[in-house]
């Protein structure tokens, strides 16, 4: 056998990437997002039997010649082509990662892939939580869900609320509005208000990647969801309702919605994700109970143990990786 080889691809566009969370788009909205970011780079490593593809974004470290690295928001991770070499890539990995100034890296394993257990003995990668995945591939989605989702489905479609469908969105601003709603009424971390940017990366770079539903009650938008489209799958990316879209059970209209037109448009499976805990995760499934949850890898690698050492004295023991991404 040949010996591999690592090489960072300059041009996005050369590689296939199997879904959306892996393209340089995708990486550039979600550079809006790291304060500290740097740069997003594609590493590629080859050998006799396969390929590996690893997108990565970049974080200077405060007063340090020196970076951490991360998937771009959501999952992401490694993906394959055949069946190369993993330990191997790992120790060109850790050589590419010292030359280049990269202490550590976190990485967040696409759960529809399932390779995050290729990567157990190689980059030390760990089940963390679920994500859940709805079937797309049936004639009837409302007879699919479970009771208790059939019935809001019901009264929302009696009470009159309407879906909308909005392909390539064009402005972000009115689904903004019922998001950041939503995470005024959950009292979420500050990281979930995203910054201008992200917005206008998701009306501009992603349009034609995204599809807007709304759901309607007496002309006005009382719920809505953004999906992302993949090449193989759909994800229902944000959400948001007022809270008489909420008592209208206007979120299962839009829901149902974008399902529909997933299928239409040939989609075999739409992500809804996973939650912090297990009523989110209920909620979620009951969209589809018949589908088994996906298992969700991440991976904390640390390429230089020395200067990760030093960098992380001092700091208070912590779930964030490293530690010096703790929020304050």
């Amino acid at each position: 056998m040949a010996p591999g080889h690592l090489s960072q691809i300059d041009h996005w566009h050369t590689s296939d990437p199997p879904d959306i969370y892996f393209t340089r788009d995708y990486f550039d909205v979600s550079a809006s997002l790291e304060p500290d970011f740097a740069e997003s780079v594609l590493l590629q490593w080859q050998d006799d039997n396969g390929v590996v593809y690893l997108p990565l974004l970049l974080r200077t470290i405060s007063d340090e010649p020196y970076f951490d690295a991360t998937n771009a928001y959501g999952h992401g991770g490694p993906w394959l082509d055949g069946e190369p070499n993993l330990s191997a890539f790992r120790g060109y990995l850790d050589d590419w990662a010292r030359q280049r100034g990269v202490v550590s890296s976190f990485i967040q394993f696409h759960p529809l892939l399932e390779n995050g257990p290729a990567f157990a003995s190689v980059l030390g990668a760990q089940k963390v939580g679920q994500t859940i995945a709805w079937n797309l591939n049936t004639d009837d989605l409302v007879g699919q869900m479970a009771a208790n989702h059939r019935r809001n489905w019901r009264k929302a479609d009696r009470a009159g609320v309407e879906a909308r469908l909005l392909p390539n969105p064009s402005n972000s601003e009115n689904f903004r509005f019922l998001y950041e709603i939503s995470m005024q009424r959950l009292g979420v971390k500050s990281f979930y208000w995203f910054p201008e940017a992200y917005w206008s990366g998701l009306q501009n770079k992603l349009r034609d990647r995204s599809l807007q539903v709304d759901a309607v009650y007496q002309g006005r938008t009382v719920a809505s969801v953004w999906c992302l489209l993949g090449r193989d799958y759909m994800h229902f990316h944000l959400n948001g309702a007022t809270d008489e879209g909420r008592d209208l059970r206007g979120t299962f209209i839009a829901h149902v919605a974008a399902a529909e037109w997933g299928r239409d448009q040939g989609y075999k499976l739409a992500h809804l994700g996973g939650g912090s805990d297990e009523s989110l995760l209920n909620f979620k499934q009951r969209f589809d109970p018949s589908s088994a949850r996906r298992d969700f890898y991440t991976a904390k690698i640390i390429h230089d143990q020395t200067v990760f050492s030093r960098l992380s004295q001092g700091l208070s023991e912590t779930r964030f990786f490293p530690p010096w991404r703790a929020p304050v």
